[in-house]
């Protein structure tokens, strides 16, 4: 949200300050995370899941901030959807989750989303 606030201030903030934000932003979690709740860091696998959950949340962050800067708000809503159905897949495709027939219906639905943010001016005109 400070990187947002900034951002839509000073038009010179540019993704390296992104990149630095989440950089920052990483640290100051894995500081509390350890320090003051004394929890242990994860090992292997675990670690491997969580910075690639880092990775795909990183991703539709940047691509929410290019929708932003060039008022793209299609990118923004196809965004906005598609992180929960990557983290589901980088959930089941680590084993850390499990393919089930709700999960299907969850990532269904949020498709429909998508598509009705991708096309839903033009349905909505095409019937005028």
């Amino acid at each position: 949200s400070l990187y947002s606030a900034l951002a839509a201030r000073q038009n010179n903030v540019g993704m390296t300050s992104l990149g630095v934000f989440f950089l920052v932003g990483s640290v100051i979690c894995l500081a509390l995370w350890v320090v003051i709740l004394g929890a242990p860091l994860a090992e292997g696998r675990l670690m491997a899941i969580a910075t690639l959950g880092g990775f795909v949340s990183m991703l539709g962050y940047v691509l929410w901030d290019y929708g932003m800067r060039t008022g793209n708000t299609q990118m923004i809503g196809i965004t906005s959807f598609l992180i929960p159905i990557l983290s589901s897949f980088v959930l089941v495709i680590s084993g850390q989750g499990r393919f089930t027939p709700l999960l299907l219906l969850a990532l269904g639905l949020v498709m429909i989303g998508i598509s009705i943010a991708k096309y839903g001016d033009s349905i909505l005109n095409s019937n005028k």
